[in-house]
């Protein structure tokens, strides 16, 4: 065991201090707030081995702090080897996390986390590895078990500018099954993106005066951009109102919003 000390720099900044100095054949990581079964990295290392891959991963739980109790992911995963493009191309997504997983070191020893970003960094990490790995072993076996922290993004009111990486992000991989004619992957990441700035716009709504102008100018062009997909694909209408209000007038639309939200807070 090696225990590093250093100045607190994110969660990125510490995992690629324990990459730096790691020296075993095979890479995982735990969270500091969850807990795993005690086979768990034995049953991913007969998993990398029997099926010849260099990365494997395992089912989890979800801590479900309403009912106290944690309850089963909601990826469904069943034993087998899958491509990276099968993976994109499901139907059902298996999550972007690092933690369920067990890695070749010389799988990513070239691969490291992007310290600049606060939120969507494992998401990046784990294109990256399942890029260069292309199969990856999977197990429907539950060993993980995961603690939601509910101060997470999803949480916050606040709008970072960091936050704008993550809807970017998803421009590489809507390229990606685009280029590879993967239809599935490409109406999923692209639902996703499209999801995840309106949230943010909601997000930079809530602010006054609105801050982050920068911001808010590259999430309303890809918005205007998107908007045809957004308003004829499968969202709420709630939503499809929220983001056209916001292309023709985000100042009203912002001040809209927050009466809204007013009024249901007084109910």
């Amino acid at each position: 065991i090696k225990v590093i000390h250093k100045e607190n720099g994110g969660v990125s900044s510490a995992r690629n201090a324990g990459l730096d100095i790691a020296k075993g054949e095979y890479i995982g990581f735990v969270d500091s707030d969850d807990w795993i079964e005690k086979d768990m990295f034995e049953v991913l290392y007969k998993m990398l081995i029997e099926n010849k891959v260099e990365i494997s991963c395992c089912d989890f739980f979800v801590f479900n702090k309403r009912e106290n109790k944690y309850i089963p992911s909601l990826d469904n995963t069943k034993n087998g080897v899958l491509s990276f493009n099968e993976i994109l191309n499901e139907d059902r997504g298996y999550s972007g996390f690092i933690w369920n997983k067990l890695y070749s070191k010389n799988l990513i020893k070239d691969i490291r986390f992007d310290e600049k970003l606060i939120f969507g960094e494992d998401y990046q990490f784990m294109i990256d590895t399942f890029i260069k790995a292309q199969n990856i072993a999977f197990c429907e076996e539950t060993k993980y078990y995961y603690y939601l922290n509910l101060n997470s993004v999803t949480k916050q009111k606040k709008f970072k500018k960091e936050y704008l990486e993550h809807v970017l992000f998803f421009d590489r991989l809507i390229e990606y099954c685009n280029k590879n004619k993967l239809k599935i992957g490409y109406k999923k990441y692209k639902k996703r993106q499209l999801m995840w700035l309106t949230y943010f716009l909601s997000l930079i709504s809530l602010s006054q005066p609105i801050r982050n102008k920068d911001s808010l100018k590259t999430l309303l062009k890809y918005a205007r951009k998107n908007l045809i997909c957004f308003l004829f694909g499968n969202f709420s209408v709630r939503l499809k109102m929220f983001l056209l209000l916001s292309c023709i007038n985000f100042n009203l639309t912002s001040s809209l919003y927050r009466f809204i939200l007013k009024l249901k807070i007084i109910k």
